[in-house]
């Protein structure tokens, strides 16, 4: 299981304070986000009955982050939670599972939200 937190990249700060404002919402950002992530592994293990190997908490851009990690762990396979985008935005913007997907060397599942039947619902990109 792994969470990103989008970090902002480092800007030339015309006053001091401003940096200091920025650096005390990315640490909020990471002490949300790693609460977050342990309240899943929690609602996994305590209340759904599964097993959760490894938790990796990672700071920068999300589709980078979770394809420098799937290379770090050796990953055989990479499952992403993504939701079809609107024809106008497919053309000019790629999705996160897009980009993954693109990046990555081994397969990405991509899992959708519930199809119409009711059922989760995987395809290709």
């Amino acid at each position: 299981m792994v969470h990103v937190v989008s970090t902002v990249p480092e800007l030339p700060y015309p006053h001091y304070w401003e940096k200091e404002k920025s650096e005390a919402l990315l640490e909020w950002k990471k002490l949300k986000g790693l609460g977050y992530l342990d309240n899943l592994v929690w609602r996994i293990e305590e209340e759904l009955g599964g097993n959760v190997a490894s938790s990796h908490y990672r700071d920068g851009t999300p589709d980078k982050e979770v394809v420098r990690l799937g290379e770090e762990i050796d990953a055989g396979l990479i499952m992403v939670g993504g939701r079809r985008l609107k024809w106008l935005e497919r053309i000019f913007l790629a999705g996160f599972s897009e980009k993954v997907s693109r990046r990555a060397k081994c397969p990405v599942l991509v899992v959708g939200e519930r199809g119409s039947h009711g059922s989760p619902v995987a395809w290709r990109l």
